[in-house]
């Protein structure tokens, strides 16, 4: 998360490897209909609020 607030393009192997899990999860509770919307929602919200993430942390995801 550090790296992609001074290079946005790092922010891309979040995605990678958070976004089928965040998925599954939204599809679980909202169905598929929604899960797209909210996921892609969720990581626009990450990507646009990465500065605020502690760069002490060990994983983003709890993030």
């Amino acid at each position: 998360m550090e790296n992609s607030a001074r290079e946005p393009a790092v922010f891309s192997a979040l995605y990678d490897r958070h976004a089928t899990a965040v998925y599954r999860y939204v599809a679980q509770r909202l169905g598929d209909d929604a899960a797209d919307d909210v996921m892609s929602e969720t990581f626009l919200i990450a990507f646009e609020r990465r500065a605020s993430c502690d760069p002490a942390a060990l994983k983003a995801r709890p993030w």
